[in-house]
């Protein structure tokens, strides 16, 4: 078991249906296949306690216990950063506007 952390991933969140969990867990998923074609980063985890997600795009960091305690990110790197992550999202064919999101992933 691991222990609480946030995670901090500039892309789009998918929900994540009960009936896609083995092709996730398998890595079969076809976001997942998207995303090694393209060069994006995906990273499945349940949000808070109970929510089943699939990031895709770019992880900027992770904090907590057993991850980094505090990060620092030089605005060109992000920028630039974000500006790849839309090309490659738009190249491997996802819809949506990519956000920041930064999320609490429970203990499981």
């Amino acid at each position: 078991m691991g222990s609480d952390s946030c995670l901090i991933f500039f892309g789009l969140r998918l929900e994540v249906r009960p009936g896609e969990v083995p092709a996730l867990e398998e890595m079969t998923h076809s976001a997942i296949r998207r995303c090694r074609e393209t060069d994006l980063k995906f990273h499945w985890d349940v949000v808070g306690y109970d929510e089943d997600s699939l990031f895709v795009g770019f992880p900027l960091g992770q904090l907590g216990p057993e991850d980094e305690m505090s990060l620092s990110l030089e605005e060109s790197f992000v920028l630039k950063a974000m500006a790849e992550t839309r090309v490659k999202l738009q190249a491997a064919g996802f819809d949506g506007e990519p956000r920041l999101h930064m999320c609490w992933l429970g203990d499981q």
